[in-house]
């Protein structure tokens, strides 16, 4: 169970630190955090092999579940109420 956690905080401080950057540039945070799994992934560097992809698979269903709380966050109602074909701006 250790090293599940241990894995996690390395991958989340990565994605933080990645991310971070990502931001500097303009660029959506969630770019560098996706950007961060596939570097660390086992397809790149492998620090996380796939046995261990295979124990941190409800970190996946828990980022999905914030990408769409956030996704849905980000919604303006008014703006999608508006007739089709009509634009807003």
């Amino acid at each position: 169970m250790q090293a599940v956690l241990e894995l996690l905080l390395v991958l989340a401080l990565a994605a933080k630190r990645i991310g971070d950057y990502f931001a500097k540039y303009d660029l959506p945070l969630i770019i560098g955090f996706l950007f961060a799994g596939i570097l660390i992934g086992p397809y790149v560097l492998g620090l996380i092999g796939h046995e261990e992809l295979l124990r941190l698979a409800f970190v996946d269903e828990m980022a999905l579940a914030v990408i769409a709380f956030a996704a849905g966050a980000g919604l303006y109602l008014p703006e999608l109420r508006t007739e089709p074909g009509r634009s807003s701006s």
